[in-house]
């Protein structure tokens, strides 16, 4: 399996999410940035949580927080840690899991 750098990743997103996407990406981005900082914390020291359904507004969610974890790592050097719950339920479809 062929690695692929954060780097390479972040263009592919900006590439196919758009430029109005991606500015507001990172105007996400400096928003965390600034509440983080209010609490005293480090970005770093940070944990998102996510709750992945599977359907297109969870993937959304999903895909946009992952470039704002890249856009820091790539203006800052480091980045917030991306948690991933799964919410499976009677409703979910094998397709999901």
């Amino acid at each position: 399996m062929k690695y692929v750098t954060p780097k390479y990743t972040l263009t592919l997103l900006e590439n196919a999410i758009g430029e109005k996407e991606f500015n507001n990406a990172k105007k996400c981005a400096e928003y965390l940035k600034q509440d983080i900082s209010r609490q005293n914390l480090s970005v770093k020291e940070t944990n998102i949580l996510i709750c992945y359904g599977g359907g297109k507004d969870s993937t959304w969610a999903l895909v946009f927080m992952r470039l704002v974890q890249l856009i820091l790592k790539s203006s800052d050097g480091e980045t917030f840690r991306l948690r991933i719950i799964t919410m499976i339920h009677l409703g979910t479809t094998k397709d999901v899991i």
